[in-house]
This record gives C-alpha cells, structure tokens and sequence, in this order.
C-alpha cells in the first residue's frame, strides 16, 4: 500500500469481533456485511447527516457512506435549528437515523444495523488520504455551525495519537464511551480507534451510572472508559462497585485533581484527560493526578506569537487554538483558558473554567458554573456569579469555603444553589443558561 493510499479500516482477519452489540459479540465480517447492506440502501447524495445515537449504528452509518463516496456531517448538536442550517448549506442532504419515528417523521434513512450473519463482505478499498469523509461543526459567534472538513490522513492521524499518547491496548480490549458518536472527542476515541485498531467498541450509549457499570461488565479486559468530568463525577458518587478499568480519557470540561484521584482509586485505572478542538482533534494529554501541564504528542508542534498560538502536525497541517497557554518547554504547556473564557477584575486575571475547577474541589459541590455577569450598579463593572449543585450547602457555605482557596476579587457576588445545572449531552454548560437561571432568580427574589 502506497503513501497516497490507505484504508479506513485496520487490516485485521474477518473473524476477529468489532462490537459489542445487542448482548452479544459482532464480528468484522458482520459489521462489514451490515455495512454492505445499509450502503444499497442509501439514496444518491454527496453528504448525509449522520444522527445516529447508538455507537455501532453510527458506525456502520458512516462506513457506508464512504463506501459510497459520501461525506458525513456530524454536528453533536440535534436542534432543529441547526439541522435546518445544514440542509440549506447543503441541499440534497439526507439523513440517516436508528430512530425508526424519527425515520419515518423526517423521511430519514433507518439504520437497523443488527450484526448480520454472513461472511462475504469485502474490506473497503485503500482510498486517497486526502478524500474528505467527514466534515465536524463548531459553532461560530454567529452561531451558524462552522464546518471543518476532515480528511482520511487526518482521521488515522487522530486515532494513531489517542492508541500512542494514552497508551491504548491496540491489539485488543474494549471501549465504553459516554459521549455522543457526532462529537469530535467521542468520534476519534471510540469510532475511529476501534476502526483502524482490534479494541471492541461497545455499541451503546450509556449516560447513566448503573448504565455504565453495565456496559463495562459486558465488555473484555482491558477496558477503555471515554467520557466527561460531569459523567465521571456521577458516575464515582453512585457509591457502588466499579469494574477494572485500564484507562479513563476524560475532555469537554475541566477535571478536577480530587476526582481523578478518587477515580483512579475506584477503578484502579490511569486517567487521563485530552485538551483538543474539532478543528484539530486531539492536542496535548495529561495525567491529571500527576499535575497541570499538557503534554503535545510525538510530531505535533506548537508556535507562540504574542497571546496566539497554533500547532502542527503532518495529519492536521497548522491550527490555531483559541486558548491562551503559557509555554514551559518544547513539548509542555499550561493551559491558562480560553480567550472568552478570561476575565480580568482590580487588574487580576483568571480563568472561568479554572473557577469552575475550584469550586468542583469543595466538598459538597456536586456541580458547578461560574459566569461573567454585568454589575446592576455599572454595565462596565465585570460581575461573577456562579450557579452551583450543592444540596447540602447555601450560598454562603461557597462563598466561605472560596474565600479560602481564591483571590477576593473573584469570589461570586451571587451564588445561586439548584438541583441540576442544563449541560447538554457532552457536559458542556451555555453561559446563556446560567444567565437565565440568575435571572430568574433575582425576579423570584424581588417578587418575594
């Protein structure tokens, strides 16, 4: 096989199993037969909308698609909003779902991938690495989805630094991830890794603590656990017995140094959290309970210009990052915080998601936002709040446990206790909804 042409697929016997899928184990020959047959199924177009929630479905969604020359958008956010920002950007568009209402509402393609019996499907042919099989959305500040299109050397880029940098058993094991399929974090570690290695993929998508324990169980050793902090968090507290785990990646938020340790405890396991983007994919790993700095992967460059910096690698080509990061050395960095997400009080600066880590760490504090807010007093007097789930704690038990571990100047003129904070399917928490709930907080207050 040359430079220019590779497979998607790891060149592994037929027999050897893929997934975990429906109670019982699929072989590549399955998987790749299911593949074959939702690709005669699939109407003639140059993209499809890949929406499919269980992990195996997706899978085979988005093999047979390439078989047929289509490129998968894969956008993590379902709103009805944003899947009518893509059909008017790309007309002709289908979509392709293992919902069978949604199938039939939308007049979307079904995908009833079930682990087909039958063994005389062939291994997708190499293609040119520089074929666009997938385009990934951010969200623009006009919030129009933003696409970044993703190549073949891109994808086996990514997934050969997630096997190398986090140390993956590549020649077996399995992986449970809790992240959406369409997120970039969830698509490179347990789509493209189980594609171009023999680790197992399990089909589901368990979000729940008992889900996930179940999951686990299912699956051989040793086992890969691909989730969030949010996920994580829950998932330690539930108090029950936690199945050996080999290593948990954790990204989409910050991790908290105290549960990683509990983590690591509990599952006897390495954890280790991912810093990347969708325009690149993975950046830089660390060991959370080894310390703070980021560690950028073997090839994997990175340039420092004034505040911006950009990294490089022979998969990714040059990307700049949105963060700001303080270098201290060649191959590690600290991550200081997004440039939105840095607020500067009385001359001081710090991170939002830093705070957010920080108040994680009190005892008591299941979950928790901090968000610049605008002063009732002066609209150019920065403000934080914070919205917290602390169901043993009041607003001043926080504020008093913060003033022990924070400069004063950041300390939240208002903190409001919930029951649950609004993150969407990947943990990520909009400055937009803890807005809402201080706002509807302080009316509910003055109505009192």
């Amino acid at each position: 096989m040359t430079e220019a042409l590779q497979s998607l697929l790891a060149d592994v016997e037929a027999s050897a199993p893929f997934a975990w899928h429906r109670g019982r184990t699929v072989s590549r020959a399955e998987f790749l037969t299911d593949v074959e047959h939702l690709a005669s199924r699939l109407p003639a177009s140059t993209h499809v909308i890949n929406v499919c929630r269980q992990r195996y479905a997706f899978i085979v969604a988005f093999v047979a698609a390439v078989l047929r020359g289509q490129v998968s958008l894969l956008s993590h956010d379902g709103t009805l909003r944003t899947m009518e920002q893509l059909r008017r950007r790309y007309p002709g568009v289908y979509e392709a779902t293992d919902d069978p209402a949604l199938a039939a509402e939308n007049r979307a393609v079904y995908v009833d991938a079930c682990g087909a019996n039958g063994s005389t499907a062939r291994y997708p042919p190499p293609m040119p690495l520089d074929r666009v099989l997938a385009v990934t959305f951010t969200s623009g500040t006009t919030g129009e989805p933003t696409p970044h299109e993703k190549t073949l050397r891109a994808l086996r880029g990514c997934a050969r630094l997630y096997v190398g940098e986090l140390r993956l058993p590549a020649d077996g094991g399995s992986v449970v991830a809790t992240v959406p399929p369409q997120h970039m974090y969830g698509f490179e570690a347990a789509t493209l890794v189980p594609l171009t290695t023999r680790i197992v993929v399990h089909s589901g998508h368990p979000l729940y603590p008992h889900d996930v324990r179940v999951a686990l169980r299912e699956v051989p050793q040793p086992r890969v656990l691909v989730t969030t902090p949010i996920h994580l968090r829950a998932l330690v507290g539930a108090g029950e017995d936690l199945p050996t785990t080999d290593v948990i990646i954790c990204a989409a938020a910050p991790l908290a140094r105290s549960l990683a340790a509990e983590a690591e405890a509990r599952f006897a396991a390495r954890v280790m959290e991912v810093y990347g983007c969708t325009e690149a994919g993975l950046v830089a790993t660390r060991r959370t309970t080894e310390g703070d700095l980021w560690t950028l992967p073997a090839g994997v460059s990175m340039t420092i210009d004034g505040e911006r910096a950009s990294i490089e690698s022979k998969h990714a080509g040059r990307v700049p990052l949105q963060d700001s990061i303080e270098r201290v050395s060649a191959r590690e960095f600290r991550l200081l915080g997004r440039g939105a997400d840095l607020v500067n009080i009385a001359g001081k600066r710090a991170s939002l998601a830093g705070l957010d880590a920080i108040l994680m760490e009190i005892d008591g504090v299941l979950d928790a936002g901090v968000f610049l807010s605008e002063s009732e007093r002066d609209e150019r007097e920065p403000r934080l709040s914070a919205v917290v789930v602390a169901p043993t704690l009041t607003a001043s038990d926080v504020k008093r446990e913060l003033r022990n571990r924070i400069d004063a100047a950041f300390i939240p003129r208002d903190v409001y206790v919930v029951a649950t904070l609004p993150r969407d399917r990947t943990g990520k928490l909009k400055r937009a909804a803890l807005v809402e709930i201080a706002r509807e907080r302080r009316a509910a207050r003055h109505e009192a």
